[in-house]
Protein backbone atom coordinates (compact mmCIF):
# COMPACT_ATOMS: atom_id res chain seq x y z
CA UNK A 1 0.00 0.00 0.00
CA UNK A 2 0.94 3.72 -0.87
CA UNK A 3 0.09 7.02 0.40
CA UNK A 4 -0.48 8.80 -2.94
CA UNK A 5 -1.92 12.05 -1.23
CA UNK A 6 -5.68 13.43 -0.29
CA UNK A 7 -8.34 12.64 -2.42
CA UNK A 8 -10.35 15.71 -3.48
CA UNK A 9 -12.02 17.59 -5.98
CA UNK A 10 -10.39 20.85 -5.24
CA UNK A 11 -7.17 21.76 -7.07
CA UNK A 12 -4.51 24.16 -5.50
CA UNK A 13 -4.99 27.94 -6.94
CA UNK A 14 -3.78 31.63 -6.68
CA UNK A 15 -6.76 34.31 -6.53
CA UNK A 16 -6.56 37.35 -5.01
CA UNK A 17 -8.61 37.53 -1.81
CA UNK A 18 -12.20 38.43 -2.52
CA UNK A 19 -13.83 37.27 1.03
CA UNK A 20 -12.31 37.40 4.10
CA UNK A 21 -14.68 33.80 5.42
CA UNK A 22 -16.48 31.03 3.05
CA UNK A 23 -19.13 29.26 5.21
CA UNK A 24 -19.56 26.19 3.69
CA UNK A 25 -23.11 24.69 5.47
CA UNK A 26 -23.45 20.69 4.48
CA UNK A 27 -24.97 17.79 6.32
CA UNK A 28 -28.63 16.75 8.00
CA UNK A 29 -30.92 18.60 8.37
CA UNK A 30 -31.92 20.04 10.72
CA UNK A 31 -28.66 20.62 11.75
CA UNK A 32 -27.33 22.16 8.33
CA UNK A 33 -30.31 24.66 8.95
CA UNK A 34 -29.53 25.51 12.67
CA UNK A 35 -25.64 26.10 11.97
CA UNK A 36 -26.70 28.46 9.62
CA UNK A 37 -28.54 30.52 11.48
CA UNK A 38 -26.31 30.51 13.96
CA UNK A 39 -23.57 31.69 11.71
CA UNK A 40 -25.57 34.23 9.92
CA UNK A 41 -27.23 35.76 12.96
CA UNK A 42 -23.20 35.92 14.22
CA UNK A 43 -21.15 37.17 10.98
CA UNK A 44 -24.32 40.00 10.44
CA UNK A 45 -22.33 41.37 13.55
CA UNK A 46 -18.35 41.62 12.29
CA UNK A 47 -17.43 43.87 9.81
CA UNK A 48 -15.83 41.04 7.41
CA UNK A 49 -16.54 39.89 3.82
CA UNK A 50 -18.65 36.89 3.89
CA UNK A 51 -19.32 34.19 1.63
CA UNK A 52 -22.57 31.60 2.40
CA UNK A 53 -22.63 28.31 0.22
CA UNK A 54 -25.72 27.07 1.52
CA UNK A 55 -25.48 23.27 0.30
CA UNK A 56 -28.80 23.48 -0.79
CA UNK A 57 -29.99 20.97 -3.32
CA UNK A 58 -32.21 22.88 -6.09
CA UNK A 59 -32.81 23.22 -9.21
CA UNK A 60 -30.98 26.49 -10.56
CA UNK A 61 -28.00 28.67 -8.81
CA UNK A 62 -29.54 31.45 -6.57
CA UNK A 63 -26.96 34.64 -5.68
CA UNK A 64 -28.58 36.97 -2.76
CA UNK A 65 -26.82 39.82 -0.53
CA UNK A 66 -27.13 40.38 3.03
CA UNK A 67 -25.37 43.76 3.83
CA UNK A 68 -21.46 42.22 3.92
CA UNK A 69 -22.80 38.36 3.49
CA UNK A 70 -22.88 37.26 -0.44
CA UNK A 71 -24.87 34.01 -0.30
CA UNK A 72 -25.70 31.19 -2.70
CA UNK A 73 -27.49 28.00 -2.51
CA UNK A 74 -25.39 25.30 -4.22
CA UNK A 75 -22.06 25.69 -6.56
CA UNK A 76 -20.33 23.23 -8.37
CA UNK A 77 -17.03 21.65 -7.41
CA UNK A 78 -15.06 24.20 -9.94
CA UNK A 79 -17.17 26.88 -8.70
CA UNK A 80 -16.21 26.22 -4.96
CA UNK A 81 -12.52 25.41 -5.60
CA UNK A 82 -12.50 29.04 -7.16
CA UNK A 83 -14.69 30.85 -4.49
CA UNK A 84 -12.24 28.88 -1.41
CA UNK A 85 -8.92 29.82 -3.40
CA UNK A 86 -10.04 33.80 -2.88
CA UNK A 87 -11.27 33.39 0.89
CA UNK A 88 -8.77 34.13 3.51
CA UNK A 89 -10.30 31.70 5.90
CA UNK A 90 -12.83 28.33 5.49
CA UNK A 91 -15.74 27.67 8.28
CA UNK A 92 -16.83 24.30 7.55
CA UNK A 93 -17.96 20.84 8.92
CA UNK A 94 -15.50 18.28 9.70
CA UNK A 95 -16.08 15.24 7.23
CA UNK A 96 -13.30 13.25 5.28
CA UNK A 97 -14.06 15.12 2.18
CA UNK A 98 -13.95 18.67 3.47
CA UNK A 99 -10.49 18.11 5.29
CA UNK A 100 -9.30 16.74 2.58
CA UNK A 101 -10.45 19.34 0.49
CA UNK A 102 -8.63 22.02 2.66
CA UNK A 103 -5.74 20.04 2.89
CA UNK A 104 -5.66 20.34 -0.89
CA UNK A 105 -6.41 24.66 -0.80
CA UNK A 106 -3.34 24.94 2.13
CA UNK A 107 -6.73 26.98 3.61
CA UNK A 108 -6.98 27.92 7.83
CA UNK A 109 -9.66 26.69 8.54
CA UNK A 110 -12.87 26.67 11.78
CA UNK A 111 -14.19 23.30 11.67
CA UNK A 112 -17.22 22.80 13.47
CA UNK A 113 -18.62 19.00 13.83
CA UNK A 114 -22.07 17.69 13.00
CA UNK A 115 -23.89 17.37 16.55
CA UNK A 116 -23.86 13.08 16.85
CA UNK A 117 -21.68 11.90 14.24
CA UNK A 118 -18.88 10.75 15.75
CA UNK A 119 -16.10 10.53 13.25
CA UNK A 120 -16.67 14.38 12.51
CA UNK A 121 -16.44 14.78 16.16
CA UNK A 122 -13.15 12.52 16.27
CA UNK A 123 -11.57 14.50 13.71
CA UNK A 124 -11.95 18.08 14.76
CA UNK A 125 -10.43 17.05 18.15
CA UNK A 126 -8.07 15.42 16.51
CA UNK A 127 -6.87 18.25 14.07
CA UNK A 128 -7.44 20.36 17.29
CA UNK A 129 -5.15 18.49 19.55
CA UNK A 130 -2.33 18.60 16.62
CA UNK A 131 -2.61 22.29 16.32
CA UNK A 132 -3.37 22.34 12.48
CA UNK A 133 -7.30 23.19 12.68
CA UNK A 134 -9.45 25.02 15.51
CA UNK A 135 -12.96 24.31 16.24
CA UNK A 136 -15.30 24.73 17.97
CA UNK A 137 -18.91 22.67 18.80
CA UNK A 138 -22.22 23.93 16.62
CA UNK A 139 -23.66 23.86 20.63
CA UNK A 140 -20.96 26.35 21.93
CA UNK A 141 -20.35 28.24 18.70
CA UNK A 142 -18.58 31.53 19.06
CA UNK A 143 -17.40 32.94 15.70
CA UNK A 144 -16.29 36.24 16.77
CA UNK A 145 -13.53 33.92 19.19
CA UNK A 146 -12.79 31.50 16.68
CA UNK A 147 -11.94 33.81 14.26
CA UNK A 148 -9.33 35.16 16.35
CA UNK A 149 -8.54 31.50 17.33
CA UNK A 150 -7.77 30.15 14.09
CA UNK A 151 -5.19 32.50 13.38
CA UNK A 152 -3.40 30.17 15.62
CA UNK A 153 -3.87 26.94 13.60
CA UNK A 154 -2.26 26.66 10.01
CA UNK A 155 -3.99 24.15 8.47
CA UNK A 156 -2.05 21.87 6.41
CA UNK A 157 0.37 23.06 4.17
CA UNK A 158 0.94 22.22 0.66
CA UNK A 159 4.57 20.68 1.47
CA UNK A 160 3.52 18.60 3.51
CA UNK A 161 0.81 16.94 0.80
CA UNK A 162 3.34 15.18 -1.34
CA UNK A 163 1.82 16.98 -4.44
CA UNK A 164 2.25 14.55 -6.84
CA UNK A 165 2.54 11.15 -5.27
CA UNK A 166 -0.24 9.68 -7.41
CA UNK A 167 1.24 10.52 -10.51
CA UNK A 168 4.92 8.77 -9.12
CA UNK A 169 2.68 5.47 -8.07
CA UNK A 170 1.10 5.23 -11.59
CA UNK A 171 4.17 5.55 -12.90
CA UNK A 172 6.02 3.14 -10.70
CA UNK A 173 3.30 0.67 -11.89
CA UNK A 174 3.55 1.18 -15.37
CA UNK A 175 7.33 0.39 -15.14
Amino acid sequence: HSFIGPLSRMQTLERPQRYDVAVVLSGPEPQRTRLEQTLLRQASTLPLRWLFVQGLTEERQQWRRQDQIDLCNFMSSGELNEALAASRIVVCRSGYSSIMDLAVLGKKAVLIPTPGQTEQEYLAQRLYRHKLFYTQSQAQLDLSRALVEVERYPGFSQLELGRGLLKEKVRQLAD
